[in-house]
């Protein structure tokens, strides 16, 4: 059990299945706010999912590398 306060820290890669959704994109940009070195974005439509390409963009300007 986690102390009150603490939770979990992203580091390393993380996946993100609907990872371009709106709650997908929503926990991605949390992840790479929080450390996330690199985010692996699943999800059915790749980067023909509107907005995908302006979320990879952002997330990579975060330092993230998106995959």
């Amino acid at each position: 059990m986690l102390p009150a306060g603490e939770g979990w820290q992203p580091r390393g890669t993380v996946l993100v299945t609907g990872g371009t959704g709106g709650l997908g994109s929503q926990v991605a940009r949390w992840a790479a706010g929080q450390g996330a070195e690199r985010l692996v974005l699943s999800s059915r439509r790749g980067l023909d999912a509107p907005g995908a390409v302006e979320l990879r963009d952002e997330l990579s300007a975060l330092g993230c590398e998106v995959v």
